[in-house]
């Protein structure tokens, strides 16, 4: 060692190294889901409802977010159909709340 030089104790040397590389890793992680994203649409649903008022069918498409399925994306428009209090448009902007059911979610690309 050189004169007027400190010496860095081994387990600063050490966490020092070890925050480094847990960064690195973190951001490779994270650079690699971007990567996968991008260039990707978002999942969609398909939906199909019925009620006896409405002519025909009503058929509206929603994003499906990564932790759910059709089904439950699905719901989410079923709620707002059969809520008198949701000012939401759907199946050509109608104004019959409640007595809707779901026919059918299937997810499309």
């Amino acid at each position: 060692m050189r004169s007027g030089q400190k010496a860095i104790p081994a387990t600063s040397l050490l966490i020092a190294v070890l925050f480094v590389s847990a960064l690195a890793q973190r951001s490779a992680a994270v650079q690699e889901e971007a990567a996968t994203r991008i260039g990707q649409a978002p999942k969609k649903a398909e939906c199909v409802f019925v009620q006896p008022s409405f002519s025909g069918k009503c058929r509206e498409s929603v994003e499906v977010t990564e932790k759910s399925t059709a089904a439950d994306a699905c719901a989410a428009i079923l709620e707002c159909l059969n809520d008198v209090r949701c000012t939401k448009t759907y199946c050509s902007a109608t104004t019959i709340r409640g007595g809707w059911k779901l026919e059918s979610s299937d997810p499309s690309s």
